[in-house]
């Protein structure tokens, strides 16, 4: 099976925003005032919230341009394995903040289980279309 890298850039690069987009929103509102009062189980994305939401946010986009780059400069099989392992990371990582967001921005009570579940199939989507995407020998019924 052919592994296009851009399509593993790009899946990867949205989970890493929304990652981070996540992380940033869930803060609670003491946060703001106080960025020792963060919310982060990671310790390198614990270090740069206590920066403060904007050099978290400059920090995590060197971190992602780093991580992009080594995916996309190493060998296929490696560059592969970084892959499947920051996406599996930063997915597992970004699931924790779904029941928050959920109840926060929709006011929902979702167990986490389905909306783990819904996640994962949606990035699997994701990863998908962008495979078709940057798929040069794609035919119009590929994606089907």
């Amino acid at each position: 099976m052919h592994f296009s890298k851009f399509a593993e850039c790009a899946t990867l690069l949205l989970v890493m925003m929304l990652d981070m987009v996540l992380t940033l929103v869930c803060q609670s509102v003491h946060y703001q005032s106080n960025y020792e009062h963060h919310e982060e189980s990671a310790p390198v994305g614990s270090m740069f919230l206590l920066l403060g939401p904007e050099r978290f946010v400059v920090s995590f986009l060197l971190y992602a341009y780093l991580i992009l780059y080594a995916v996309f400069k190493l060998p296929r099989k490696l560059g592969h394995a970084f892959f499947v392992g920051f996406l599996l990371g930063h997915s597992w990582g970004s699931t924790s903040w779904l029941p928050k967001l959920c109840s926060k921005v929709l006011f929902l009570e979702i167990d986490r289980w389905y909306a783990c579940s819904g996640y994962f199939v949606a990035i699997a989507l994701v990863y998908a279309l962008c495979l078709y995407i940057f798929d040069e020998s794609k035919e119009p019924m590929d994606l089907l």
